[in-house]
């Protein structure tokens, strides 16, 4: 085991935003253990109301955990030497990883910095992702009459193939959102030559209901309109 090399693997994770989330991982192989028993954690907890970057040993911990799983369990079979060896193995093991852990104790500064780098790269993503949904939102154009017109017309034809005093939907999005937020609703009468249409629950003529629908609510069909009994 290369201690030197390792050593300098988990450096290079603690200080690179790309691999420190906070919680960074390595476990050890032994001879002589089927498994790898032995695995060090480099941590990050939630530290309020401290100077995290003054005193990084206020939020971040160095841990060294073991399962030998004892000479029955977590031995190799393929391992030729005795039960005495693969604990002697073990011990040596455990004993280097917790000098690695002692090291890299002393370069928490290094993590409290590469973990800073990782959030701030998901607030820049986030940012990113905000101003592009802002400005396909702004650039959202109209639906328009003649679609607002086929919309509306649908929802009162189909309406009126209803049997009975029943009730159908247009969900519409609002331009400048991302979901539909409002209901135009066509109620059929006891016969079909009477459909009421309401909006917000008011009445609302076909006319307004169109006008309203072409310039209030995006042209994304899919986004925008769906019906339902």
């Amino acid at each position: 085991m290369n201690l030197f090399q390792i050593h300098s693997e988990l450096v290079e994770q603690m200080s690179n935003p790309a691999y420190n989330s906070g919680h960074i991982v390595r476990e050890f192989n032994v001879e002589g253990f089927w498994s790898s028993p032995i695995t060090l954690r480099i941590k990050r907890g939630f530290c309020y109301g401290h100077d995290v970057a003054a005193n990084p040993a206020d939020a971040w911990e160095v841990e060294v955990t073991h399962s030998s799983g004892g000479y029955e369990g977590g031995r190799s079979s393929k391992f030729s030497g005795t039960q005495l060896d693969a604990e002697a193995n073990f011990a040596r093991t455990l004993m280097a990883v917790v000098e690695l852990g002692r090291e890299l104790s002393s370069k928490l500064d290094v993590a409290e910095a590469g973990y800073q780098g990782y959030i701030a790269a998901i607030r820049q993503q986030a940012e990113a992702e905000r101003a592009a949904k802002e400005a396909a939102l702004a650039a959202d154009p109209a639906m328009g009459t003649d679609r607002a017109r086929a919309f509306i017309d649908g929802l009162i034809n189909s309406a009126r193939q209803l049997n009975g005093p029943r009730t159908r939907f247009l969900n519409a999005r609002p331009r400048g959102y991302q979901e539909n937020k409002h209901q135009f609703v066509a109620t059929r009468g006891w016969d079909d030559k009477t459909v009421r249409l309401t909006f917000a629950g008011s009445p609302i003529s076909r006319k307004d209901a169109i006008a309203k629908l072409a310039e209030g609510y995006g042209a994304a069909e899919m986004l925008a309109l769906e019906t339902t009994d």
